[in-house]
């Protein structure tokens, strides 16, 4: 089974391609230095072709509230567009959203509208909120 890694070069994402190629399974770290930039939607098509999955380990460039929704809007539009061209049927985002959201760790309501619309499509999304090591000592 193909797993495509997309942000497969960045701190997290290099870790789980490490982890997932000795676990034996075939992975592409896809990344902008491989060509892949899923904001501008360039070399998905490609790199998406006979691919089961799609792990989203993307990092906004910015912490600015305006311009990381615009990065998240647009990355995981283009992502699961592509995605179902390809015939991609899971979607794993890895994301920090709603670690510290309301009172249950829920989303904030843009990134759930988001989610929301790739489930309408038919795909399949799971998401997973994160938390840096400090935080995790909390959550474990």
């Amino acid at each position: 089974m193909k797993i495509v890694v997309v942000g497969g070069c960045g701190l997290i994402g290099s870790k789980l391609v490490a982890t997932l190629t000795h676990d034996g399974h075939d992975i592409v770290a896809a990344s902008r230095r491989s060509g892949v930039d899923a904001v501008r939607g360039e070399g998905l098509p490609e790199v998406l072709s006979g691919a089961a999955v799609v792990v989203d380990v993307l990092n906004s460039p910015s912490f600015e509230d305006v311009a990381v929704m615009k990065f998240l809007k647009t990355s995981t539009h283009n992502l699961l567009t592509a995605e179902a061209a390809a015939g991609v049927k899971h979607h794993v985002a890895l994301s920090v959203v709603g670690v510290t959201g309301g009172p249950r760790g829920e989303a904030p309501e843009a990134t759930d509208r988001v989610v929301d619309g790739a489930r309408r499509s038919g795909g399949h999304v799971y998401r997973k909120p994160v938390a840096t090591a400090g935080a995790r000592r909390h959550l474990d």
